[in-house]
């Protein structure tokens, strides 16, 4: 079974070769490896919070939270892609 696993630290790198029989986990730990290095980035070059938009529309006795993106504490991407439902 395929470990999708996200792990704090992923130091190996897939490397490929020509006639190489591929699995399916040889493309999953090339995606982590790459969300690992891009979560990197976005934690440590960039400050955490909202990036664009996830405003807050208030109608009566409730809220909705407008598309946008933000990065939490740890480097990850949190988009919303349409409006909330309304809380």
């Amino acid at each position: 079974m395929a470990d999708y696993t996200q792990y704090p630290y992923i130091d190996k790198r897939v490397r490929y070769f020509d006639g190489e029989f591929l699995k399916d986990q040889d493309f999953i730990d090339e995606q982590k490896y790459h969300i690992d290095r891009q979560r990197r980035l976005d934690q440590f070059l960039r400050v955490s919070g909202i990036c664009d938009g996830l405003t807050l529309e208030t109608a009566t006795n409730q809220v909705i939270v407008t598309p946008g993106t933000a990065l939490d504490s740890e480097g990850r991407q949190i988009i919303l892609s349409t409006n909330s439902p309304p809380i």
